[in-house]
């Protein structure tokens, strides 16, 4: 699952770092973003079920969300579900994991983009990179899937595209994010979070336009300065060209004493030049935390960007955040209370 074992990691990092400023309603820090108001997106269909980690796609003018769902009440084994939102809705799972192998207890985290691949004898238009593991929460690693369209059928490349470089007591690599570079050659950027002895985050290149011969840059550190002392991790990414700016969604420190502690209070938008990433430098601009101040529940977590098909923001201006709610209390019955709500921000 996505952050029960990384915040453990993170922890002899964020002990010594500044807290970070605690944010009441209407006192968003810095004044960059105008939040508008916080709106349910989706819940599962019955009790004991829950649904976070959100790829939220839009395409021609239809909304979609993938999430990180169980599929069977009171039954904590992840898939990715697939969302159509409006009239008429659909909702099913779509990626499970396998019977053996590399992904076999946990399928989640997905992102989804559009990109031109071959795999086998056919082409594919989208893409999505996923979590895989066949641990309970350690051991995880990045998987790739191809369809035809959003709604699937989603067939799986039966290796990880990126592995972890950890013993299989460790957290791993997960939580990924990708942005298309160039949809017609299968170029893509890919994000994603790592957990070792320390936490980090990267991006490396792909060029997956064919997957006999796919090509795998070499990871790329992604700067934590800017973000007070905190470490990115957990985040969704989209590009906004027009700007030449990488906007992410984070899980913001500090991390909460009660339970449960090991998903956040807050998250936060930020934002960073786009040649400051593919260099490995710079510095994040906040454009702002929701917290439970605006969205009414103690904890916030697990955020996605909406964004179009290729990874961008829909809008020059605008800026949704699409983000895990849910309340307090031991685990697993804090866990069937996660639900994603929806906040638009105006960019300055």
């Amino acid at each position: 699952m996505r952050s029960t074992v990384l915040v453990v990691t993170l922890a002899a990092l964020v002990a010594g770092a500044p807290a970070a400023a605690s944010v009441t309603r209407g006192s968003v820090q810095p004044a960059a973003a105008t939040w508008g108001p916080v709106q349910p997106v989706y819940a599962p269909s019955s009790g004991q079920m829950y649904a976070y980690a959100p790829s939220a796609v839009t395409e021609g003018g239809q909304n979609y969300v993938y999430t990180c769902h169980n599929d069977t009440p009171g039954v904590i084994t992840d898939h990715v579900y697939f969302t159509r939102l409006g009239v008429p809705r659909e909702d099913r799972s779509v990626l499970r994991p396998s019977t053996s192998g590399w992904d076999s207890t946990h399928t989640c985290d997905p992102t989804v983009i559009a990109a031109t691949v071959r795999h086998g004898q056919k082409t594919y238009r989208y893409v999505m990179f996923y979590l895989g593991t066949d641990h309970a929460n350690t051991n995880n690693q990045i998987g790739v899937a191809f369809a035809e369209s959003l709604g699937g059928p989603w067939v799986k490349h039966p290796t990880p595209i990126v592995t972890t470089p950890f013993g299989p007591d460790m957290w791993g690599v997960g939580q990924p994010s990708a942005t298309t570079i160039d949809p017609a050659t299968g170029e893509l950027m890919l994000f994603y979070s790592q957990g070792g002895p320390t936490t980090e985050s990267y991006f490396r290149y792909l060029n997956l336009g064919d997957l006999g011969r796919p090509v795998v840059g070499a990871p790329v550190r992604i700067t934590n300065e800017g973000l007070g002392g905190d470490v990115l991790h957990n985040f969704d990414i989209a590009y906004e060209p027009g700007r030449d700016r990488f906007y992410a969604i984070r899980e913001a420190a500090p991390y909460p004493s009660d339970e449960p502690s090991y998903i956040s209070a807050r998250v936060e938008v930020v934002s960073i030049p786009g040649g400051d990433v593919w260099g490995g430098t710079g510095r994040w601009t906040s454009e702002g935390f929701i917290t439970p101040a605006e969205s009414g529940f103690p904890r916030n977590h697990n955020p996605g960007l909406l964004r179009t098909v290729y990874g961008t923001l829909p809008s020059a201006n605008e800026v949704t955040a699409v983000f895990t709610v849910g309340r307090t209390g031991s685990f697993p019955g804090s866990l069937w209370s996660y639900r994603l709500f929806r906040s638009t921000g105006t960019l300055r």
